[in-house]
């Protein structure tokens, strides 16, 4: 893999969820991202928190399928967090199912291609 960058980043956590509420709503933490790191199966993006209590990789791969393009989306989430921050809203899963399914797929479907989640 070549790594096209590593940078430093603030992912933001948070939802309209009463209970979040408390602290503001959002809440930051610091960490890396890096990416896109490429490969033959594809693009990946890694992503962390400073003291490597959470981290992600999303693995985007497309292939051609006679007249149709299959585009698959796999991330694995690694939380180390505790209980406490998981009701804070700091969770890494939850951050990126939503910028899978609500970001990602959303601007794929507007584009010919076969879809399909897992």
């Amino acid at each position: 893999m070549s790594n096209y960058g590593k940078f430093h980043v603030a992912y933001l956590f948070g939802s309209g969820k009463a209970w979040i509420k408390a602290g503001g709503g959002v809440r930051a933490k610091e960490g890396f991202l890096e990416g896109p790191l490429y490969s033959p199966m594809g693009v990946t993006y890694v992503g962390s928190i400073m003291n490597e209590e959470m981290r992600f990789e999303v693995n985007i791969s497309v292939n051609k399928l006679s007249s149709t393009t299959s585009v698959r989306i796999m991330y694995n989430v690694d939380e180390k967090s505790n209980f406490w921050q998981r009701i804070a809203g700091f969770s890494f899963y939850d951050l990126i199912d939503h910028v899978v399914k609500g970001h990602l797929v959303a601007v794929l479907s507007n584009y010919p291609i076969m879809k399909r989640t897992c």
